[in-house]
């Protein structure tokens, strides 16, 4: 009996815990709802916010849409992207791609541009195909910090009590953060010294308090950047890229983007077997080509040398060359097959697939150049190799 009646005794003693476990739990949320009700922490915090639409939008590129998603999703989500490298890299139209199909994501979809440089000429608006109506566009012409910085954490802070049929989502570009200067610089004597690092310590502060609002509120921000170069006291005379703007951009980045020169070797030629530049014949599109310094995929981030075919010449928003990123991956996942002296054999299961689906199409190949030909005169064919490959990247 006695050791019946210290079960018991046990066992109520069990329940108790329990109960006084669950009261705490209980007594801490309410007091935790409480002091985020309080007057003083209101509107500090987003706990009170309504979640948003988590939407994707795709690069443009199937490619670096693998390389960037995220939980299976291809393109980018909400966050801070920099994508740094020399001028004349293509790294204002990569960006204004990007913000082309961020527009088409919906109704409240709208791209705020901060010019701060004076480079956004009517060229490149035309050739990135954004749509330039008030609804969805809005150039904001300045270079001051304060200025440009300012207005972005007014109208996310204002965007963020808006109803659901109200709120926008905002893809903010700012090109470039180089370009952008504090008031106090403006009005300084050119023989005055400077303060060291103060363009770093501008992007540091502004990107530490707008981080959690772009996240939280699903907006997307981009920004393009300088490279600098640093010396590697590891491998003396060796030097290391980097992007401008000091280490904060590094940290509260979710993608960085390095953009490498255009090399020869790096061009897209008529006739890529050719010996000698005449037998290349004329060129007819480059690769963009980039590291990848940081990614929400793990698995890409640190990846070297990603290849990215664009058009010597585009209709308006078409610069990916779309039949050379077929004809590439194709390669890659094995739907064509190298057979020997420069030639391909498309793969049986794949070519069954699109006889199939009544796509007449070519089974053996001589060299890059007829598997380009023959893609560029069917669609059809490229549509359903992208849908495929797609499912094979994104399955």
């Amino acid at each position: 009996m006695a050791k019946e009646k210290v079960k018991k005794e046990e066992g109520e003693k069990e329940e108790v815990n329990v109960n006084e476990s669950n009261s705490s739990q209980n007594s801490a949320q309410k007091a935790i709802q409480g002091l985020l009700n309080d007057k003083r922490f209101k509107g500090t915090h987003f706990n009170d916010k309504k979640e948003r639409l988590n939407w994707h939008v795709s690069t443009g590129s199937t490619t670096l849409d693998y390389i960037l998603s995220s939980d299976g999703q291809p393109g980018l989500t909400s966050q801070i992207l920099k994508i740094y490298g020399e001028f004349g890299t293509g790294k204002s139209s990569f960006l204004l791609n990007i913000a082309k199909n961020f527009q088409k994501l919906g109704k409240n979809f709208f791209v705020l541009y901060a010019d701060a440089e004076g480079r956004l000429s009517e060229k490149l608006i035309q050739q990135s195909g954004i749509d330039t109506s008030p609804d969805k566009w809005f150039v904001l012409k300045s270079n001051q910090a304060e200025t440009v910085f300012g207005i972005i954490r007014e109208i996310l802070q204002k965007n963020n009590d808006l109803p659901e049929k109200d709120y926008m989502y905002y893809c903010i570009l700012v090109d470039s953060l180089d370009g952008l200067v504090r008031a106090e610089d403006k009005i300084r004597d050119f023989d005055s010294q400077y303060k060291v690092a103060g363009n770093a310590l501008l992007t540091k502060t502004f990107v530490r308090t707008t981080s959690l609002p772009i996240t939280y509120g699903k907006h997307l921000f981009l920004s393009s950047g300088q490279v600098i170069s640093r010396i590697d006291v590891n491998s003396p005379g060796a030097k290391k890229t980097g992007p401008s703007g000091g280490k904060a951009i590094g940290y509260f980045s979710s993608t960085i983007l390095e953009v490498i020169p255009t090399w020869t070797k790096t061009k897209i030629w008529e006739n890529p077997s050719g010996a000698t530049i005449k037998e290349k014949g004329k060129e007819i599109g480059h690769y963009f080509e980039l590291n990848i310094d940081k990614s929400i995929n793990n698995t890409k981030a640190g990846e070297r040398g990603v290849m990215i075919p664009i058009k010597r010449e585009f209709e308006p928003g078409e610069a990916i060359y779309r039949e050379v990123e077929c004809k590439d991956l194709m390669i890659m996942w094995e739907l064509l097959k190298p057979a020997g002296m420069g030639r391909f054999e498309m793969d049986g299961s794949f070519s069954k697939q699109l006889t199939e689906a009544n796509i007449d199409h070519e089974t053996k190949f001589h060299g890059d150049k007829s598997i380009l030909d023959h893609l560029e005169s069917n669609p059809k064919l490229v549509d359903f190799a992208m849908t495929r490959l797609r499912s094979i990247l994104f399955s």
